[in-house]
């Protein structure tokens, strides 16, 4: 009878440490690698807005080198029907506008954070490839959401600034 309550309470000692262990007490399943507000710098993020930047400068103006005459599609493939015969939709172009204002969040990113840690190298760069990607937007497309473009959450909506005003200010 003995033998079985001293079981009985090394079984009970060690479901209750079981319980308490659970608890957030010594909680050591923090992960440093998590990546959160206060861990991301303007270092780690410009590596791949530059990527990004040197992405949406070479690819996806294929449609755009078509029109301008500098390619011409030859016999041997099928050319994209809404492109040659310019009966544009709505989601025409929306790959391109939606990468380069990716890339410009990015950048953006860098230009606040490298403001708050005082890094002007950083915040130089992000200037330089935000206006370089500005003025293709509004080769493009003209006018285009440029100051208001990334007041989240205030600004839910953003105006589309003229594009003389952008260059303007480029």
């Amino acid at each position: 009878m003995k033998n079985l309550s001293n079981k009985l309470l090394l079984f009970t000692a060690l479901f209750s440490l079981s319980v308490i262990s659970c608890r957030k007490q010594l909680d050591i399943n923090q992960n440093p690698n998590d990546v959160t507000e206060s861990n991301i710098t303007a270092d780690l993020i410009l590596p791949n807005a530059l990527h990004g930047v040197g992405v949406q400068t070479a690819n996806g103006y294929g449609w755009l080198a078509n029109w301008m005459g500098y390619w011409s599609p030859s016999g041997s493939f099928a050319p994209s029907t809404e492109e040659s015969t310019y009966n544009i939709s709505s989601l025409f172009g929306e790959a391109k506008w939606a990468g380069v204002y990716n890339v410009l969040y990015d950048l953006e990113t860098v230009d606040n954070k490298s403001t708050a840690g005082n890094q002007r190298f950083y915040k130089a760069l992000a200037k330089i490839m935000k206006a370089h990607l500005y003025q293709n937007l509004v080769d493009i497309w003209g006018d285009v959401p440029y100051s208001e473009a990334f007041k989240i959450p205030e600004v839910r909506t953003p105006k589309y600034d003229k594009a003389e005003d952008i260059y303007a200010d480029l």
